[in-house]
C-alpha cells in the first residue's frame, strides 16, 4: 500500500530564519516520521523530507539539499546524467568546502521499538554504480527512517565501487536537532527575569510618588 504524506507542505523549502522557526518545522518533520514510518510507503515521501530537512541538521554540515531531479549544477558536474532516477535520490553540498555527497534514501516501515528490515545488497546496486567517482562524490549516505542497518554487503566491497556508505538515521538526527534548540531556548537569558529590569522600568517612567 502507498500512503500519501500526511503533511506534504508542512517544511518550507525556504530556511528558517529563527530557532523558532527551526523548532516548528522540526516538530513537523518528527509528525511526519512518525506517522509514515508505521505503514508500508513507496518512500518518496521520505525522499522530500530528507531535501527539506538535511540544511538544519548542524552534525549534518549540509548547506543545500536537492532532490536528483531538482539539483541545479548536474548539468554542469554530470553532463551525460539524465534526469531521470540513476539511483541517487538526492544531492547534498556540504557546508565546510562544498562538495557533493550522494544520497540514497530508504524508507521501512518501523517495529514498535522504531527498528526495520535492513536494506539488502541488490536495493544499492544502481546507486552505487551512479556515485561512484570519488573526485565528484566526496561521500555516499543511505538515508533511513529508523534503525534499519545496512546488509548484504561487506564493507570492502562497498568500498571497491567509491567512497564507503555511510547509513544515517534521519529520526534519530532531527530528534537530536530538535534537543539541541530546546537547550538553546532554556539557557537564553530572560529579560522579564532580570532582577534589575523593575528597577530599570521604574527608573524610566520616573518610580515612586514623592512626599510633600
Amino acid at each position: 500500500m502507498t500512503t500519501t504524506p500526511i503533511s506534504p507542505n508542512k517544511l518550507s523549502t525556504e530556511p528558517p530564519s529563527s530557532d523558532q522557526d527551526r523548532t516548528n518545522v522540526l516538530d513537523a518533520a518528527l509528525e511526519e516520521l512518525r506517522t509514515m514510518s508505521t505503514q508500508p510507503t513507496d518512500g518518496l515521501w521520505l525522499e522530500d523530507l530528507t531535501v527539506r530537512a538535511a540544511p538544519l541538521i548542524s552534525e549534518w554540515d549540509i548547506s543545500d539539499c536537492w532532490s536528483w531531479a531538482d539539483w541545479p549544477d548536474r548539468e554542469d558536474v554530470l553532463p551525460d546524467a539524465p534526469e531521470q532516477d540513476v539511483g541517487i535520490d538526492a544531492v547534498a553540498r556540504r557546508r565546510a568546502d562544498g562538495r557533493w555527497i550522494a544520497i540514497q534514501v530508504k524508507s521501512r516501515q518501523l517495529d514498535f521499538d522504531g527498528s526495520g528490515a535492513a536494506v539488502n545488497a541488490g536495493e544499492l546496486d544502481k546507486f552505487l554504480a551512479g556515485a561512484t567517482n570519488p573526485t565528484i562524490w566526496a561521500e555516499r549516505w543511505l538515508v533511513v527512517n529508523g534503525a534499519v542497518p545496512l546488509g548484504g554487503y561487506s564493507s570492502a566491497k562497498v568500498t571497491m565501487s567509491g567512497t564507503p556508505v555511510k547509513v544515517v538515521n534521519l529520526a534519530q538526527a532531527v530528534n537530536a536537532q530538535r534537543a539541541v534548540l530546546a537547550e538553546n531556548a532554556a539557557d537564553a537569558p530572560c529579560p522579564h527575569c532580570d532582577p534589575n529590569s523593575s528597577a530599570d522600568a521604574e527608573k524610566a517612567g520616573g518610580g515612586g510618588g514623592g512626599g510633600g
